[in-house]
């Protein structure tokens, strides 16, 4: 019986090797298509599925001639058979799933929305940016750009780089995607949140969190500076990249200004001027009248940031140098 399989064998070319390896995976997909909850078992096989899918010409070729020669039954021919009909298990399991291939039916099921387990959010997170190899490649490169930037203190050409990076809506689309496959949102929430990863987190994820960490290190960055730099104001998330490139660019020159000049632009410049710059910086071109000129105008819009920089002036003076009450409510220019 050994002399038979090692001949048999021969006659297969070392195909045999690969059908016993390809049994257990066609049987695997089977099973997951027969489980009760198949589509979890078919997404959790994606690999498998994608290899048991494609066109067996070696078995069909060694079925052939395993009938026409008469091969006898043999250690090798009980795999060559048991394949088979494995393949056909599997061909009447996926009739009763879908009329297409198992590719096909694959392609409905990843990234599908659905409510996802809590202990499968982590590989649901990885499917939905499954495919998305450019996004992912994205995302690393923001990571890379921004540690590497943030390392010494943010030049105006380092931070012009920045700005072109996060242009991209790289992290946006993949939290997106992350966020659209599980309807419940608890995928997206157990990204965002701070717990450790899974030593086993996918390389898209990886790649996502780590797109995620360096942009809100940027952002903490840009706020720290701005807090310093501009007394009594708050800077919004929208306003934080223009403002932060204004101020590298007025460290160098004296006639940067905020475009277009409108009251919170004027507001902004007022304040970053009264808060105290370093020595090296050139003086404003204007002086003292640029600096009136802007107090007017925010005079003009008198919000919740005009009323704090108009506290932060009036606790800067004495008393005796306030405005007289009967003048009624200093303003911005009143206070210069």
């Amino acid at each position: 019986m050994a002399e038979l399989d090692d001949e048999l064998r021969t006659k297969l070319e070392g195909a045999h090797a690969r059908f016993a390896a390809m049994l257990p995976k066609v049987r695997a997909v089977t099973s997951a298509l027969s489980a009760r909850r198949w589509e979890d078992e078919v997404r959790a096989l994606a690999a498998v599925v994608r290899e048991v899918d494609q066109p067996d010409v070696e078995l069909t070729r060694a079925l052939a001639r395993a009938e026409v020669e008469q091969w006898p039954r043999s250690e090798v021919t009980k795999v060559l058979y048991a394949l088979r009909d494995a393949r056909a298990a599997l061909t009447g399991a996926l009739r009763r799933r879908s009329n297409g291939t198992l590719t096909e039916l694959l392609a409905t099921l990843i990234g599908a929305p659905r409510a996802v387990a809590r202990d499968a959010r982590w590989a649901a997170a990885e499917e939905a940016l499954s495919g998305a190899d450019a996004l992912v490649r994205a995302l690393r490169e923001l990571a890379t750009v921004t540690e590497r930037a943030l390392a010494a203190p943010l030049s105006l050409a380092d931070f012009s780089a920045l700005e072109e990076k996060w242009s991209v809506t790289a992290l946006q689309d993949a939290w997106q995607r992350v966020e659209a496959i599980d309807t419940t949102g608890g995928v997206a929430r157990t990204l965002s949140s701070r717990r450790a990863r899974p030593l086993a987190v996918g390389a898209a994820v990886s790649a996502l969190l780590d797109a995620q960490f360096w942009r809100d290190a940027l952002d903490g960055h840009l706020a720290d500076v701005l807090r310093v730099r501009f007394a009594a104001v708050t800077i919004t998330a929208a306003e934080r990249l223009p403002v932060f490139r204004w101020a590298l660019e007025r460290a160098h020159d004296g006639a940067a200004r905020l475009t277009p000049l409108s009251p919170r632009h004027a507001l902004l410049m007022l304040a970053n001027e009264l808060s105290g710059q370093p020595e090296s910086r050139p003086a404003l071109h204007g002086g003292l009248a640029q600096v009136r000129e802007w107090a007017q105008l925010a005079d003009s819009h008198q919000d919740a940031d005009w009323k704090a920089l108009r506290a932060w002036l009036r606790s800067l003076k004495p008393v005796r140098a306030l405005p007289a009450p009967s003048r009624g409510a200093e303003l911005l220019s009143d206070l210069l």
